[in-house]
């Protein structure tokens, strides 16, 4: 075989892979289970704490991440769960993208009557 038609088929694996989804469950479990993001800490004092992770665009593969920090994550955190996840997920040669979200939280009902029906 030559060089050409080695390249030519290591092309097509990569299209392949780029246009896979990953689930939602998948991806938290992973997250949770295998993730160590102890060792990928950022440099700030105030930990990132990812809550989950989803994936909303195929090609190329992009993923939402929802943190408790409206700053986008440290490039070399970042560089961490990518590395991680195209091990896990086999995106090698794949492009991923991360796109950071802060988590709304819900307003909790400070106890007042004034939102019941009687």
């Amino acid at each position: 075989m030559s060089a050409q038609t080695n390249f030519f088929r290591s092309s097509i694996n990569v299209g392949k892979r780029a246009c896979r989804r990953v689930s939602t469950p998948a991806l938290n479990n992973w997250l949770k289970d295998e993730v160590d993001l102890q060792r990928g800490t950022t440099p700030k004092a105030r930990p990132v704490r990812i809550y989950y992770m989803t994936q909303a665009k195929i090609a190329p593969p992009t993923f939402l991440i929802f943190t408790n920090q409206k700053e986008p994550l440290h490039f070399s955190y970042q560089r961490f769960l990518e590395n991680q996840l195209r091990a896990k997920f086999d995106y090698v040669g794949t492009p991923v993208r991360f796109i950071q979200r802060m988590r709304k939280r819900e307003k909790r009902n400070t106890g007042g009557d004034s939102d019941r029906d009687e």
